[in-house]
């Protein structure tokens, strides 16, 4: 049976303001279900029976589309989906017994082998995003626990570049030389 998205205003006081959405591929969960703009996101936990989960996938469906996009797919039980400008971050359990970790992926998606696992979190944690972090509870600290954030800038991050062929300290200050061969005899040139 196919899977469908249901809205109404936030004011609606019965339900003759409930009206069709979206109808989805047949079998579609949503979890942690965001739009964003006019897409939404969402994580589909497969179940194999109550409480079993088989794998997982992030998934994406403009409001004007007739498909949804797989983001990423083949993972053991994700939640808290969190979407920002440039990244999809979620917790993921791999399997039974092993550490929940916050992974991060590209907006466009990613093989799950090239996810970036970026810390580990406890049983019970939640991810919540506010600005330009996504924040996590962490029950594994002692005696109190802790709340991690990560940084998730809402434009695109500026790209590292190498340095300059030549860098010379003086003092604390980094200069770029503006000889072309050879080891300059002093720093000169501009800050860096």
């Amino acid at each position: 049976s196919p899977s469908n998205l249901w809205k109404f205003p936030l004011d609606a006081d019965d339900t003759t303001d409930v009206t069709l959405g979206l109808t989805l591929e047949n079998g579609m969960r949503f979890d942690d279900l965001q739009l964003v703009g006019d897409t939404y996101y969402w994580t589909d936990n497969n179940h194999t029976t109550a409480g079993v989960v088989s794998g997982a996938s992030l998934y994406k469906r403009a409001k004007t589309d007739n498909a949804s996009t797989p983001l990423v797919t083949g993972l053991g039980l994700a939640y808290n989906l969190q979407v920002t400008p440039t990244k999809l971050v979620f917790f993921e359990l791999r399997s039974t017994g092993a550490a929940l970790h916050v992974y991060r992926a590209p907006l466009a998606g990613a093989a799950v082998g090239a996810l970036e696992d970026v810390a580990t979190a406890g049983a019970g944690s939640y991810l919540v995003k506010q600005g330009d972090y996504v924040y996590w509870t962490s029950k594994l600290a002692k005696p109190n626990g802790k709340l991690q954030r990560l940084n998730t800038p809402t434009t695109t991050p500026r790209q590292k570049t190498s340095p300059p062929a030549w860098i010379c300290r003086q003092g604390w200050r980094a200069m770029k030389t503006t000889c072309t061969s050879g080891r300059p005899a002093r720093c000169s040139g501009r800050r860096w």
